[in-house]
């Protein structure tokens, strides 16, 4: 949990006024390429998985577990397709190369 937290809080002082609660894309928006975000588009979303799975490990529950995991992957895979859809809608081309040279949430993985 404290792993996710920590690199929860590195997402918000990358993106500054572009974390927000809602998708929102804005025109003269830049992609973020620095800190976390050099290596994976959604560190923050990995961020949240990791909360929820340290939160999961601490009810000592392996069932508690896998429906946390399952959930948060579900819930994060839909915002992600929203997200991304935005994302290349309004930025284009900059955005569609960051994707070609990033993982979405673990380094060189997934």
């Amino acid at each position: 949990m404290l792993a996710g937290t920590g690199l929860r809080r590195h997402c918000f002082r990358m993106l500054g006024s572009s974390f927000t609660g809602a998708v929102i894309v804005r025109p003269n928006q830049s992609v973020v390429e620095r800190g976390a975000y050099r290596w994976v588009r959604h560190p923050s979303y990995t961020a949240g998985l990791l909360i929820f799975l340290g939160a999961g490990l601490a009810l000592t529950n392996w069932l508690s577990v896998l429906t946390i995991v399952i959930f948060t992957v579900a819930v994060y895979g839909y915002r992600v397709k929203v997200e991304e859809r935005e994302l290349v809608a309004t930025l284009g081309e900059p955005y569609l190369a960051y994707m070609r040279r990033t993982k979405r949430f673990v380094p060189f993985v997934v």
